[in-house]
Order: structure tokens, then C-alpha cells, then sequence
């Protein structure tokens, strides 16, 4: 047996055109297919299909087809021996086998807390330790079940004649021209109670006949002088205030709070505290007991009260307050305790 290669001739001979006409359709179609069985026993298929049916030098690439499949093993080796007993395998196109066992699944689990949370005790079981009595300046509202709606109106005056606008007034007038309203509306609504913020709303448990009229009330000075104020009582929007919210609120029915409830509420607490002392928003001060702080400033005394919404019920806060006020002057003369002495 010669160990050399056999080399093909490249030469174009009449007997190799006389060899390939005289194949057979089916022969030539197994060389361009790459077939074992109609192929040449030196290179086998065509290499654009890469077949290599057949083996070079018998080294046994047999059996694959087109580019594609690239199928068939190695088996057979040089001459007959083993250069591999295997195959290379099933080609592009299988799919892959798992090779080991499935992944366990994860599985999820709370983290222990870092930190113990201590829980206060329930009130009425502790034995140990002394009894404290704690003093608190909220107090306990009982409000009683089944109230009706509170109807709130708007209020605004200009002076007699003119034109109404949205004029901000001060203080003590808005209190002083709605105190007059108050005396005239009751006159018209005898029996009905209505109460104010001093600022321009009033609210009565009670619907007027009205929902827009005006109003002319006479304000009278201490040296005997009067003006005339129009007042314009306007139904507000929501006109009616639903005191059963409040009842739902406590008992965990509704999810919202009603401030305009809460606040109808408040402004009936204040309303007599308001006609006594000076308001400076939720507190109340009285000139009793002022003390002169210099420079033309006094200190007056006086308290804070607040409705407050809890978990469950209405407490009034109540706490003590105190603020600076300017000190009366007098024309002509000057305090002599606003007269600072300097030497020269």
C-alpha cells in the first residue's frame, strides 16, 4: 500500500469528459449532494456543500449531507484505524440536553427584626410601682347623637349707598357690624340662634327663608354721631353642614375628615369667649392684670382654646397664653415712661 496521497489530475482529458458525460443523472447528483454512495472515495461531496461523504484517504467523513447538516462522526479513522470511535455530535439545529440536575427554587423568608419594639402595657393591669395622677388641659366634648345640619351664609357690607366689594375691614368693625346683623336677624327669626366668626360667616342650627337679601343697620359712636352699613347675607356653598359626618368620622365609616363640621363646632365654642375678650386667632386677652413692658408695650394675659378631633371623641384644649399689645398714647403729652434720661 503506497503512504502517499493520490493526487487528481487538474488536466482536462477527453476521457475525464467523457467520464462525467457518460455519469448518470442519479451520480451526478450524489457527488453534488455530498452523498457516500455516488461519490468519489478520494474527497467525496462538493466543498461548497461541505458533504464530505466519502472519506479522504478513507479517514471516514461519511455520512453528512449539505452546509446545514453537518451531521456524521469521525468514526472509522486513517486506514481503518481509530482516531475517535465517536461522532461529533447531531449538528446546529438539535436542542440541548440538560446536563446536570433542575436549580432548587429559591425560597423567601422575613428577616427577624433588628431591634425588639416595647409595646406600652394595657392601662388597669400593672400592680407594681406608685399610682400617678396626670393633669392634661384637653377635656373630654360629648357631643350629643342625632344632630341635625348647621346652615352657614356668607356676609359682607360696605357703607350705605355704595358699591359692595371685597373690601378687607378691620377687626373690631366686622365684629361690631355683624353683632348689629345678629340683632336684626333674630328680630326677623325670632327664636333661631345665630353665631359668627367675626371675621364674615354666621351659621345657625336653623335655614333661613332666604338665600340672598340685604340688610341696613345702623352703627351708633359714643359721641352720639351714626353710620349706616348695607349688609349683603348670602347662602354659602355647601350651604347646609352635616353634623352626622362627624358621628361617622368617630366610628370609622368615612375616611375623610370634616373640617367644615370641626369648624362650625369650634367657632360655636368661641362665639361668647369672642364678644368678651380681644381674639387674636384662637386666643383670647383681657387688659386685667397687664403689665407695662416699656417703650410704649404692655403684656396682657389671657388663654388659647381649640377643638380637637381624637381617635375616637372631641376634646377642648385649653392653655394659657400671653402676647404684647401697643399701650394707649395721649396727644400733647408724653408718658414719662417712655422718657429715656441721658446725660450730656
Amino acid at each position: 500500500m503506497s503512504s502517499g496521497r493520490h493526487h487528481r489530475s487538474r488536466s482536462r482529458s477527453p476521457y475525464r469528459r467523457d467520464d462525467a458525460s457518460s455519469r448518470s443523472p442519479r451520480e451526478r447528483q450524489g457527488r453534488r449532494d455530498g452523498g457516500a454512495g455516488y461519490g468519489q472515495d478520494d474527497r467525496g461531496g462538493r466543498r461548497d456543500d461541505r458533504g464530505f461523504g466519502g472519506g479522504r484517504d478513507d479517514r471516514g467523513y461519511g455520512g453528512g449531507g449539505g452546509r446545514d447538516d453537518r451531521g456524521g462522526g469521525r468514526g472509522g479513522g486513517r486506514d481503518g484505524g481509530g482516531r475517535g470511535g465517536g461522532g461529533r455530535g447531531g449538528g446546529r439545529g438539535g436542542s440541548m440536553i440538560p446536563s446536570g440536575p433542575p436549580p432548587i427554587p429559591v425560597q423567601s423568608k422575613l428577616l427577624a427584626p433588628q431591634v425588639d419594639t416595647l409595646f406600652p402595657c394595657r392601662p388597669a393591669f400593672g400592680r407594681a410601682g406608685t399610682p400617678l395622677v396626670v393633669w392634661t388641659n384637653h377635656y373630654q366634648v360629648d357631643m350629643a347623637p342625632g344632630q341635625g345640619d348647621v346652615y352657614h351664609y356668607v356676609v359682607n357690607f360696605c357703607a350705605h349707598g355704595a358699591t359692595p366689594t371685597q373690601e378687607v375691614h378691620s377687626k373690631d368693625l366686622c365684629i361690631t357690624v355683624l353683632n348689629l346683623l345678629i340683632d336684626a336677624l333674630k328680630n326677623d327669626l325670632p327664636g333661631s340662634t345665630i353665631i359668627s366668626d367675626g371675621r364674615g360667616s354666621i351659621y345657625s342650627p336653623s335655614q333661613f327663608g332666604f338665600d340672598n337679601r340685604m340688610y341696613v343697620v345702623n352703627e351708633a359712636f359714643p359721641n352720639g354721631r351714626s353710620k349706616d352699613w348695607d349688609v349683603y347675607v348670602k347662602a354659602a356653598q355647601p350651604l347646609a353642614i352635616s353634623m352626622s359626618e362627624v358621628e361617622l368620622f368617630f366610628t370609622g365609616f368615612v375616611n375623610r375628615t370634616p373640617y367644615d363640621a370641626i369648624m362650625a363646632l369650634d367657632i360655636a365654642l368661641r362665639a361668647t369667649a369672642t364678644s368678651r375678650f380681644t381674639t387674636f386667632g384662637r386666643n383670647f386677652y383681657t387688659p386685667a392684670n397687664k403689665q407695662y413692658l416699656g417703650e410704649g408695650a404692655e403684656l396682657w394675659y389671657g388663654y388659647h382654646q381649640a377643638l380637637r378631633p381624637t381617635q375616637t371623641e372631641f376634646t377642648l384644649n385649653i392653655d394659657m397664653a400671653a402676647t404684647a399689645f401697643a399701650a394707649p398714647r395721649w396727644t400733647g403729652a408724653i408718658p414719662t415712661s417712655t422718657v429715656v434720661r441721658r446725660d450730656v
